[in-house]
């Protein structure tokens, strides 16, 4: 049995992640933390960037696997925006990306 670790800022829905993710995987643990997973879920919120904060908290939960998946919660929130949504302004791809591995925005 694999542990997977689902992390991710305040708001940004980590728990209800966490409760779907052990529904369809119950053959695998699924915590909102651990030392040592298997795996890590991060999930960012669509209303809002990530700040350094989260990026301190991926890297710790990431820094004992190889496995890292990324969600995004909280879309709905730019339905029905007519055009007006825009991503937040600091962007984690490889171009925009500090020697740090930070985003820079």
């Amino acid at each position: 049995m694999s542990v997977i670790a689902v992390v991710g800022s305040p708001s940004a829905g980590v728990s209800s992640l966490a409760a779907a993710l052990a529904d369809r995987l119950p053959d695998h643990t699924v915590v909102e933390a651990s030392l040592a997973p298997d795996a890590v879920v991060v999930v960012a919120s669509a209303v809002a960037p990530l700040a350094d904060s989260d990026l301190d908290l991926i890297e710790r939960a990431a820094s004992g696997t190889d496995l890292v998946v990324g969600a995004v919660s909280k879309i709905d929130a730019h339905r029905g925006g007519g055009g007006t949504c825009r991503p937040p302004t600091a962007h984690c791809w490889p171009a925009a990306t500090s020697a740090t591995g930070r985003c820079r925005g």
